[in-house]
């Protein structure tokens, strides 16, 4: 499940189960659009793993985000399951090991 809150001009979305797959990218985008934000923050840190969909989903939520203007930060455990998945994915995705860390950046 993600919840999203507001936090400026960034949306913090909040993914508390493992990443397999998410909401409607577009859907997720209205959503986060009605807050005002710009930038898209992802808080993985209390998902367990990310598998094949939920990478997937990933990709295809930043490519909907960077459409419409949108950047996406990834915070996630260093050396855990959901980092060392993503990092697998070589893509330019922006990893940070906090929130604090990913809301200075």
């Amino acid at each position: 499940m993600i919840n999203i809150y507001s936090a400026g001009r960034t949306a913090l979305l909040r993914c508390d189960s493992p990443l397999s797959g998410g909401p409607d990218p577009a859907l997720l985008l209205a959503q986060i659009e009605r807050t005002g934000a710009r930038g898209v923050l992802l808080d993985t840190t209390q998902a367990s793993w990310a598998d094949s969909d939920g990478l997937r989903w990933l990709l295809s939520f930043q490519q909907t985000l960077s459409t419409h203007g949108h950047s996406l930060r990834v915070v996630a455990h260093e050396g855990g399951r959901v980092w060392r998945n993503i990092s697998l994915l070589q893509t330019d995705l922006p990893l940070f090991g906090s929130v604090k860390a990913a809301l200075h950046h």
